[in-house]
């Protein structure tokens, strides 16, 4: 079985795919912001950690002065961000059928267009999942709220993202010793400023959680 779970944003969206919760492998978008040194970073954990791939995307389409330029802007874009993962995946998983996915559900922090721009490409990607990855299978498709991936791994559900990235590093359970927790370890200098944690390897370990939460799940139905 192929579980994968989905940190969806616009930003840095990652994914987590595991087999069997016995091996698991990460895929990020990385937006053209990114400086060039940090690029070079990501680069070099991509050749140390194969199981860690990045998705370099191209630049974005910027805003028009119209109202209705602007939101063909906005879909373009994510039209972009979507393809290139799901595209991704596609290859990754080829023709397996035993796939369950699993991602986070909106987070409704965000205030008014911010929010609104979520949720239309939040939309999209699901539909995307929905008919490229699952074929049209909904019931393989799980949604959960942040709160309750953040207690799969034994983090409070309104716990911040510094104290996830804390947890997972002190315990991941299912992924220790797994590409991600060994580059989080060994590069923390660089990935840690402070207590914000950069991306997006906040993303990734966000993307596991969506897949340790399907693994608590299925122990506590049996």
């Amino acid at each position: 079985m192929i579980i994968i779970g989905i940190d969806f944003s616009i930003q840095f969206p990652a994914v987590c795919i595991s087999r069997d919760f016995k091996s698991f492998s990460w895929i990020a978008c990385v937006n053209t912001n990114t400086t060039k040194i940090y690029k070079k970073f990501l680069d070099d954990v991509e050749a140390e950690f194969k199981q860690i791939n990045f998705i370099h995307l191209p630049p974005r389409e910027k805003g028009q002065e119209t109202y209705s330029g602007t939101e063909r802007s906005k879909l373009a874009n994510y039209s972009t961000l979507v393809d290139a993962l799901v595209t991704r995946l596609a290859t990754l998983i080829k023709n397996e059928d035993r796939v369950i996915v699993s991602i986070e559900g909106i987070a409704y922090g965000a205030q008014g267009n911010a929010l609104i721009d979520i949720a239309q490409s939040t939309g999209m990607m699901r539909k995307a999942i929905l008919d490229k990855i699952l074929l049209g299978h909904s019931e393989k498709l799980f949604i959960f709220s942040p709160g309750e991936l953040k207690n799969a791994i034994g983090a409070k559900g309104n716990a911040g993202k510094f104290d996830v990235y804390t947890t997972f590093k002190q315990n991941p359970r299912l992924a220790t010793n797994s590409d991600l927790h060994n580059a989080i370890n060994r590069y923390e200098d660089q990935i840690l400023k402070v207590q914000e944690v950069k991306s997006p390897f906040m993303d990734m370990i966000d993307a596991y959680l969506a897949v340790l939460k399907i693994h608590e799940s299925l122990k506590e139905s049996n």
